[in-house]
């Protein structure tokens, strides 16, 4: 039998391709100095990552990573919400653009990203898996000039999360009026001003319920102005109470995806 030319790339599995009829992704991909790719299986296993992701998680080669999944490589959260993503993609046939979200790496630091995903398709148009491509948020500002003050504009929200922020402050500050800054925000991360501030706030108080943080501390830590705002905002995103989430976090183990677990796109609105 002649052997593949996928068996020569060291960052697939070449059995997947091979077995699902995929054609392998551009080289392209795999030389882009500024981005990571990766593809996964139905069954939210990596079967490719290129070299720039395999050094984000600061693994020595593709085999620390292919087969396994975003719950052996990133904390139980942040994986939720990567594979809830998935799951959309899939059940939806639909993309995800320049979505907002944060990446644990080998050393583990935090760093935001702009990820695009949606479905990977074999030769015949079926779906066998999800694949996505992403910048860091700095990366993804440069590579717009119109709209490269957003990076102070990060920054700024990063720094102050803990505080009132008002997003008109924040438009004044970087010299916009606040629709501009919005209208500007929202095209370049597909998430309003608002939403970036919440989910942050929301994914600082996960890192302090997991250390065992009472709810009352983290919710004036974390820039919420009263417990019952921040345990209803809590709910809208993780599906739980922080209550809750504190509790059951050491219990939680990782899970492969069941696309039956995934609302409709009316029931996700």
């Amino acid at each position: 039998m002649q052997t593949s030319n996928l068996e020569h790339n060291l960052n697939f599995d070449s059995s997947f391709y091979e077995r699902e009829d995929c054609l392998p992704p551009s080289g392209l991909l795999e030389s882009h100095s500024g981005a990571f790719y990766f593809a996964k299986d139905l069954n939210g296993r990596f079967v490719y990552a290129n070299q720039k992701l395999i050094e984000f998680f600061n693994l020595n080669s593709s085999r620390d990573i292919i087969g396994k999944t975003d719950y052996d490589l990133n904390p139980v959260d942040l994986a939720d919400a990567f594979v809830k993503d998935d799951l959309r993609v899939v059940k939806e046939n639909t993309f995800l653009s320049n979505k907002i979200e944060l990446i644990k790496n080998g050393q583990d630091a935090k760093e935001w990203f702009s990820t695009t995903k949606g479905p990977l398709y074999n030769r015949k148009g079926d779906i066998v898996g999800i694949e996505g491509i992403a910048f860091s948020t700095a990366k993804a500002i440069e590579m717009s000039a119109p709209v490269s003050d957003l990076s102070n504009c990060l920054e700024f929200i990063q720094s102050k999360y803990q505080n009132p922020i008002l997003m008109k402050e924040i438009a004044n500050q970087f010299h916009m009026s606040i629709s501009t800054f919005e209208k500007k925000f929202k095209h370049q991360f597909n998430i309003s001003p608002k939403q970036y501030l919440k989910r942050l706030r929301i994914q600082k108080a996960c890192e302090m319920l997991r250390t065992h943080h009472s709810v009352k501390e983290v919710t004036y830590s974390t820039g919420f102005c009263d417990q019952s705002y921040f345990t209803k905002e809590f709910r809208v995103v993780m599906g739980m109470t922080p209550n809750a989430y504190r509790k059951s976090f050491k219990h939680t183990t990782p899970h492969l995806f069941n696309f039956d677990d995934l609302p409709t796109a009316a029931q996700a609105t």
